[in-house]
């Protein structure tokens, strides 16, 4: 869209719509330099891309119609001199109003990017490397059809993608989307599916909410985004839990280190009996330990001897 300049270019070619007539306009710019030129853009039929072409055709509409009406309007008159105390000097206060979320670029062909734009979300395309949708740098959200949920349960791994994701961030979601019966879609006991849900929310800590459809999902997201971006002031590192005894604090400590999480925190709280026995023990002593490898030991190893700045 920017930059690229080679005047002998005829014909450019997109795989995708975008929604932004700013974009559109940029893209039009790589051809026809030293003479005609023309612009092909493929659209996948039923998908965000009708949604997209159709915006940015709008917009760039709008936007010649703006400029020919201003050109042929008469002079404003001079405006009014405004109080220093009530003039605009924050260029954020521009910005658009809708909350932010990022969108793998595998998504754009569900109808939730299209009805995240709808809604007025302020869109980023991105290749993730956890989830679908990112809010933040708190929250990542995993979307699976509840067709796609028990499939991957089958056919691939489920617990690995789900973990991989929670271990990412503090606030992991997994949306299932669809109205279909989990129970019903393969032939699975449903106690071991029940028993995969219980693992995805309990042992994993990860938010489990079902959605109607893909318009469904869209709202929740928009609805998560702007709960996000309404929290104000320094957050808490941690989540913040009534009570706890001095073995789960223990706990809590060790595990949010590097490389460390609950179960290898059980493993080096039993094997040396304290956090400060722990911390002052080298690397070898910790990774002599049952379940302990060499990288979790250097990590706390060096973590615990490195210099705050």
């Amino acid at each position: 869209e920017e930059g690229l300049d080679v005047p002998s270019t005829d014909m450019v070619i997109f795989y995708e719509a975008v929604p932004s007539e700013i974009r559109s306009i940029q893209r039009k710019g790589r051809t026809g330099r030293s003479g005609s030129g023309s612009i092909v853009v493929l659209v996948t039929k039923g998908t965000s891309d009708e949604t997209f072409r159709y915006v940015s055709q709008t917009r760039e509409r709008a936007m010649v119609t703006g400029i020919r009406s201003m050109s042929t309007a008469p002079a404003p008159a001079p405006a009014p001199s405004v109080p220093a105390a009530t003039r605009q000097v924050d260029f954020l206060s521009f910005a658009p109003a809708g909350p932010a979320i990022t969108v793998d670029d595998r998504e754009t062909s569900s109808r939730v990017a299209g009805r995240l734009h709808e809604l007025g979300a302020s869109i980023t395309l991105e290749r993730l490397e956890f989830g679908d949708y990112a809010i933040g740098d708190r929250i990542l959200v995993e979307r699976k059809t509840v067709q796609d949920f028990m499939n991957t349960l089958v056919e691939r791994d489920l617990f690995g993608q789900i973990r991989a994701m929670a271990d990412a961030v503090p606030r992991p979601v997994l949306i299932i989307e669809g109205e279909d019966d989990l129970y019903g879609v393969r032939n699975i006991h449903p106690n071991a599916v029940r028993g995969t849900l219980a693992a995805i929310t309990v042992d994993m800590g990860v938010a489990l909410i079902r959605t109607r459809d893909a318009d469904d999902t869209a709202e929740t997201l928009y609805v998560l985004a702007q709960r996000e971006g309404s929290e104000r002031g320094e957050r808490k590192v941690h989540p913040k839990k009534s009570y706890r005894s001095v073995r789960e604090e223990q706990e809590y400590a060790l595990a949010a280190f590097p490389n460390v999480g609950l179960k290898s925190a059980r493993l080096l709280l039993e094997h040396f009996g304290s956090l400060k026995a722990i911390v002052d023990a080298e690397p070898e002593e910790l990774a002599a330990v049952h379940g302990i490898g060499e990288k979790t030991a250097r990590a706390i190893w060096d973590l615990a001897r490195r210099s705050y700045r």
